[in-house]
């Protein structure tokens, strides 16, 4: 990872480097909700904060950027074609 991307999502907690992870792997808000054990409101706000951080503003957005970043396994067929 880059150092001006470890200098924006640095201060995430380990929740928020778990949601990065499952948000780019796909995941619902009700299904973060319960791997971390958490409310849907609060994957909602984790979200919105991890987005501004990132300086992105959707799913698929923030897909690409963990996977350009090593903050997300590349798989499937369209995992060649985002670099």
């Amino acid at each position: 990872m880059s150092a001006g991307v470890w200098e924006r999502l640095g201060p995430l907690r380990a929740e928020g480097w778990e949601q990065v992870r499952l948000l780019a792997a796909g995941r619902t808000k009700p299904q973060i909700a319960a791997d971390l054990v958490i409310s849907q409101a609060t994957v909602h706000t984790h979200t919105v904060h991890i987005y501004a951080k990132c300086g992105i503003s959707t799913r698929a957005g923030l897909a690409m950027f963990a996977m350009r970043h090593g903050l997300a396994a590349r798989t499937g067929p369209a995992a060649a074609r985002i670099d």
